[in-house]
């Protein structure tokens, strides 16, 4: 569930950029380019454990296996976020 719930939310930080083009490396990245704008995104896997969910605001709060803490956001496409 936890490896899920980062691979959900890494996709759906990737598919912000759907309106430009995108293009996925051999590697597991990904480049996107709009009019004006460049991002790159790499897929990672990590294990974290879920401290803290914000529903009005989507903000899930993960901590890492050495303890340290970051949070994201779960965009619309996350569902079953409780």
């Amino acid at each position: 569930m936890k490896r899920r719930v980062l691979a959900i939310l890494t996709a759906a930080a990737a598919l912000g950029f759907a309106g430009g083009a995108l293009a996925q490396t051999s590697g597991g990245a990904m480049v996107g380019t709009a009019p004006g704008v460049a991002a790159a995104a790499r897929t990672v896997t990590a294990t974290a454990t879920v401290s803290a969910i914000d529903m009005t605001t989507r903000q899930v709060t993960l901590r890492g296996a050495q303890g340290r803490e970051f949070v994201v956001v779960a965009g619309d496409e996350v569902r079953n976020l409780a």
